[in-house]
This record gives C-alpha cells, structure tokens and sequence, in this order.
C-alpha cells in the first residue's frame, strides 16, 4: 500500500456510506483511530415504527461494513473484522482494523467500481427467471463472505401472501403512514431519506406485489 492511511480510509468510508438502507435512513455511525474502524448502530436513525427491533437497521450497517471491506481490499489493505467484539456494547456492530497488505485483484476492482454506481431500483421488476449462471455469480459472492444464499422458488408463494398480508396491516397503521411520509417526502438536497424526485411509478394492484410510490 503506498497511500496514505488517512486517504485510505477517508476512501473507504465514503464507500461505505454508499450502503442502502430503509428510507435511506443511514442508520450508521463510524468511530475512527488510526486504523482502526468501529460501526456503530445509530438509534436515532432506526425506523422505529416500522423496524422496531432494529433488524432492517443492523443489516444496512452490514451491507455498509461490506462497502468499507470491499474498498480498503481495493486499496490494497487487508482487513480484519470482528462483529460485535464487545458484549457490553451491542450497538457496537463491527470492529475493522489493518491486517497486512492485501494483493488487489481483478475482482476488487470490479466490486469497487460497483459500489458508486449502485442506486436503489423502484420500476418493476421482468417477469422472467434469473439465469443460472447469475444465481451462481450471486451464491460465490455470499460464500465469500461468509454467507449463505437460499433462492425462494419453492416458497415464492407462501412468501408473496405474506408480503400482501403486511402491506395490507401497513396501509392501515396510522404510525406507520406518517413515518413513512417523514423520510419520503425529503427535498432533493436532503443529505438522507428519500426525496419526492425519486418517487417510483404509481401503485399497481395488479401485481404480486403492490408498488410504492417510494421503495426502501
């Protein structure tokens, strides 16, 4: 590695940032010394409504641990990450420190350019099968993670009658409404949520899935 720490790091959390999240709520914080990188959960960017256990919350921290892994790989350190390394700070997620050089692949680079061009997808989606050889791409990619990806085929429709069931009791939820207004009605300059500019198409009822005028 012949950059400087600093840049290297700076470079990372700006991927990191890049992370989805519901409502683009960036429900993250980062502690940084040196080297050394802690994410936090932010309970005050958890949507408390509709994510009351913080669950949608912690996985848009993982995906943001992910961005910052994916880049300092591309600079050319290797990291090494703890999750939750301390029992009495749960909301302390990940620790990320230097464990060496890491030798840049191919592969890298291509996830790194990827993290800048991501954006949040609200037409719908073709009514077509996702290739094998796709399937396969996004199973590696898990593996190499540490993860595992289970393709719902057999249970797609047990799983579509749940999502109707709970945009049905959310159409409802008088709480649920307003939450949602407070982080989709943004202006476009907003640094977080999701502005009225990005609205996605109006609902249609005739699908599998109702859409929303505004997606996670």
């Amino acid at each position: 590695m012949t950059r400087s720490l600093s840049i290297v790091v700076d470079q990372a959390l700006a991927a990191a940032v890049r992370a989805p999240s519901p409502h683009n709520s960036q429900p993250w914080r980062f502690a940084v010394d040196g080297d050394r990188i802690e994410i936090w959960l932010d309970r005050d960017r958890v949507l408390t409504v509709a994510d009351p256990e913080a669950h949608e919350a912690r996985i848009s921290c993982g995906a943001a641990l992910l961005n910052l892994v994916v880049s300092l790989r591309c600079q050319g350190v290797e990291p090494r990450v703890e999750v939750l390394p301390d029992e009495s700070e749960p909301d302390l997620l990940a620790l990320v420190t230097r464990d060496g050089n890491h030798r840049v692949a191919v592969e890298d680079q291509t996830l790194a350019d990827a993290v800048f061009r991501r954006h949040t997808h609200r037409r719908p989606f073709l009514d077509r099968t996702v290739p094998a050889g796709v399937r396969a791409t996004f199973a590696r990619a898990a593996s190499r993670e540490g993860a595992g990806l289970h393709f719902v085929d057999a249970e797609y429709a047990g799983l579509t009658a749940l999502v109707r069931r709970a945009e049905f009791l959310q159409a409802g939820d008088d709480a649920f409404r307003a939450e949602a207004a407070r982080w989709t009605r943004r202006h476009a300059a907003s640094p977080d949520g999701v502005p009225l500019s990005a609205a996605g198409p109006p609902p249609d009822h005739d699908g599998v899935v109702a859409l929303r005028e505004s997606h996670l």
